[in-house]
């Protein structure tokens, strides 16, 4: 897993770091305009089709306009959404 924090669009970092986790987490900028300060919706969408598909995007503006999952996303990371990414580790008995 690979979590972006506040970062601006790097597609060289994302095409770099993409082929070796299962998941990454970026924030997003989803308003009208770019303010530069987050990577904006319309640059992620460049990214390659396999890359994309491995991104859940977090940090956008209320009520997003795009259709994260169509466009070839995981999605827009909905508050309280949960992910889990191994199983929890099984207890030992006492007795082994």
């Amino acid at each position: 897993v690979f979590l972006t924090i506040d970062i601006r669009f790097c597609p060289a970092l994302i095409d770099e770091i993409a082929p070796q986790v299962q998941t990454i987490f970026h924030d997003c900028e989803t308003s009208p305009f770019a303010t530069g300060v987050h990577a904006h919706y319309n640059d992620l969408n460049t990214l390659s089709p396999n890359t994309k598909a491995k991104l859940w995007l977090y940090h956008y503006q209320p009520t997003p306009t795009q259709d994260a999952e169509k466009d070839g996303f995981q999605g827009f990371v909905k508050k309280g959404q949960v992910f889990q990414y191994f199983e929890p580790e099984q207890r030992i008995s006492e007795s082994e």
